[in-house]
């Protein structure tokens, strides 16, 4: 919306930016942390990108 009026929204773009990086940053850290990928399997489930951000599960 704030393109579209022609203002440059730079948090929203910064916003964006970081979560596009993010699953780069995962693999990387990954990789660095197994000594590499090649051949492995791996599943992230929950992931989560701040720490101390859980909350509780609606009933």
């Amino acid at each position: 919306m704030a393109s579209n009026s022609g203002y440059p929204f730079q948090l929203l773009n910064a916003v964006i930016q970081v979560n596009e990086l993010q699953p780069r940053r995962a693999a990387q850290r990954l990789k660095a942390e197994l000594d590499g990928l090649k051949g492995r399997r791996i599943a992230l489930l929950g992931m989560t990108f701040k720490p101390a951000t859980r909350t509780p599960s609606p009933p």
